[in-house]
């Protein structure tokens, strides 16, 4: 290989690439691709003079065996080729290919989920062909020797609950780490049947916990030698829990296997389209090295599973450990967003009835405004405090005539705990104390032009940062008797402003049997968003927690 100095070659675990949060830590020969000169011999005995380059893509765990298997192809001149290895996290190369800044020749990423990302993201399905499966290996919790004795292990746990229930359990980001990513899908699949919507929202709500304290991979492995007030499961492979085992007896990590099954890596053979591919014998030939019985060998030494290999040895996964059903790239996409919505700070304006219907009782001595108002209220004090929120109130000419809505709070802005952030949500908590008065004064229902100027307001002032939205809550149909906006009128608003590439999207939430469900829910597609009709004060609060949860 053309790069690195090849007069005394580096053990192994020298010349390896190791990345961390999608960097190169260390890197040997002066460059992200590691490679070596050597001397080519053609068929005829002659010398290969110009060599085709080949740039060679995979994960920190396989590159060994594939700078191994080309430094095979290269000394017995097999091909007239020069490979220039380079270890990168699958997710940061996704991203490379998905700009065309760094295309590689071959690529080897550990799932093919990453190849449906970058095919979803350029529009096309043929862009990345995944193609022959080199290697596997199954993704478990990992638990270290000292949390090895906490009694809910002993009992069989689903990927969902494993994620929910309050373990100590720390995640890598899935953008940066395939055994993580793997696991979220899993879990999601679990609780993706009829009647999971109860436990969907329990998966989601440890998204938004889990996604706040992210580590990484060489912290983890760190910390589990350590006691149990600092160790901490997570998920890995079998190859990764297999060679941290090796190199720590005393202080080995243990697989759980979830009842589903493990999820799994899956090293494909991943070739994509560009303008000048190398030559096809130069990757055949590359291919075929690592697929041949030494090859294999190789793999299997290293501690992956290997179609028609033996299995690796000590490993402490069963063998024959089931595995989870392989998701479709819907489930995969669907997935993956969701972690990534939890993962954004939520920017939410609250637009809330107090039209004269909602001083009707929902049980002795309380209202819907009421009711409302004081969910609202609680919600304050349990979203997490890097929420941005806003609050609009509405009947008709509640802010002067023809303005239907009034604003509780000037704008949308951050609850934490800084003066500014306790000054708004106080500020928030003390205007919703006057929805009742507001409710009062027997408004009608100025619903269509109120979501009309607060889907303009939001779009306006959005923030990229944030997952930015409106949450309408009413318990009737548009009844304007000022005019203002018909249904039409205000959808085709909505549909004119909704840009996907800066969403903004409405959670309409309608009230009791009075209001217009088939109005709310065309407000709600219009811009991608969601509608939810309730009856009972147990089913608002549900929806509204599933609303901030289900930012999709």
């Amino acid at each position: 290989m053309g790069k690195h100095n090849a007069e005394a070659a580096p053990p192994p675990n020298g010349r390896r690439a190791a990345i961390a949060g999608g960097a190169a830590l260390a890197l040997v020969a002066g460059g992200f691709g590691v490679s070596k000169a050597v001397s080519f011999m053609g068929d005829d005995g002659g010398s290969c003079k110009t060599p085709a380059s080949v740039r060679v893509v995979t994960t920190p765990e396989m590159y060994n065996s594939v700078v191994a298997a080309a430094d095979t192809v290269e000394s017995e001149g097999a091909a007239c080729a020069s490979y220039d290895v380079s270890a990168q996290g699958a997710g940061e190369t996704a991203k490379a290919i998905e700009t065309s800044s760094s295309v590689p020749d071959v690529w080897i990423p550990d799932s093919t989920i990453w190849a449906d990302n970058v095919n979803a993201q350029l529009g096309s399905s043929g862009w990345l062909t995944p193609g022959e499966t080199l290697a596997t290996s199954p993704v478990v919790v990992g638990v270290p020797a000292s949390l090895r004795d906490d009694p809910r292990l002993s009992k069989p746990q689903s990927w969902a609950s494993i994620l929910e229930t309050q373990y100590p359990l720390t995640m890598i980001n899935p953008d940066q780490s395939t055994p993580t990513l793997t696991s979220v899908v899993a879990a999601n699949q679990a609780v993706s049947g009829a009647g999971q919507q109860e436990n969907k929202r329990e998966l989601l709500r440890s998204y938004l916990r889990l996604s706040r304290s992210l580590s990484t991979e060489e912290t983890l492995f760190a910390k589990a030698k350590s006691s149990k007030d600092v160790a901490r499961l997570f998920p890995v492979s079998e190859q990764q829990l297999t060679d941290y085992n090796k190199n720590n007896p005393q202080g080995q990590l243990s697989p759980l296997v979830p009842k589903e099954g493990a999820a799994q890596l899956t090293y494909t053979w991943t070739t994509p389209v560009r303008g000048n591919p190398a030559p096809q014998a130069a990757l055949d030939a590359l291919r075929d090295q690592l697929v041949s019985a030494d090859g294999k060998k190789a793999l299997t030494e290293a501690g992956f599973r290997v179609p028609g290999a033996q299995l690796p040895t000590a490993s402490a996964v069963p063998a024959g450990v089931k595995i989870v059903p392989k998701a479709s790239t819907a489930d995969n996409q669907g997935a993956q967003r969701a972690w990534a919505n939890l993962g954004k700070d939520a920017r939410i304006l609250v637009v809330l009835d107090v039209s004269g219907s909602m001083l009707q009782e929902i049980q002795p001595g309380q209202s819907r405004v009421d009711m409302l108002t004081k969910m609202c209220t609680q919600a304050l004090d349990v979203l997490p405090p890097t929420t941005s929120i806003g609050g609009w109130a509405f009947s008709t000419d509640l802010d002067g005539k023809g303005k239907d809505y009034k604003e509780l709070a000037p704008s949308i802005e951050s609850i934490d705990d800084t003066p500014q952030g306790r000054a708004h949500k106080a500020q928030l908590k003390a205007a919703l104390k006057t929805g009742h008065s507001l409710a009062e004064r027997n408004g009608d229902t100025g619903l269509y032009d109120t979501v009309a100027a607060a889907y303009k307001h939001v779009h306006d002032t959005y923030d990229a940062r944030y997952v930015n939205s409106v949450v309408v809550m009413t318990d009737g149909a548009n009844d304007d008797p000022g005019g203002g906006l018909d249904l039409q009128q205000v959808l085709t608003q909505l549909r004119g402003q909704y840009d996907p590439k800066k969403p903004v999207k409405i959670v309409t939430i309608g009230i009791g049997n009075k209001s217009d469900p088939k109005a709310l829910k065309d407000i709600a597609t219009a811009t991608d968003g969601l509608s939810y009709v309730t009856k009972t004060p147990d089913e608002i609060t549900n929806v509204f927690v599933d609303a901030f949860l289900r930012r999709e």
